[in-house]
């Protein structure tokens, strides 16, 4: 009785997952071009905006953008923690000149 229990719900599970109406998207072929520029085609889910390349071209550009400022702090930095350097350089012949004097 507990397998013919068992097959009654395997059936009612396969019958319910047979007619349930599945969503499948068309193949997307990656590389395909559409306006002579790549991503062009891209799946998204329900709800969702596509990733166009112009969405792409600007959070690259942003993205770019916000690099080239964090090169430029960094690059001060450094300029300030050289001469920085070069002060404690200073300083240390100074001191050994001084000590031995």
């Amino acid at each position: 009785m507990t397998s013919q229990r068992h097959n009654m719900k395997e059936g009612s599970l396969k019958d319910l997952f047979n007619k349930t109406p599945t969503k499948k998207a068309p193949p997307v072929d990656p590389l395909a071009t559409k306006g002579g520029e790549l991503g062009d085609q891209g799946t998204q889910a329900d709800g969702e905006a596509p990733l166009t390349s112009s969405f792409m071209k600007q959070l690259f550009g942003s993205l770019h953008g916000d690099f080239a400022s964090l090169k430029q702090e960094i690059a001060s930095e450094v300029k300030e923690l050289n001469r920085e350097v070069v002060d404690l350089g200073q300083r240390v012949a100074t001191l050994e000149q001084a000590r031995v004097a």
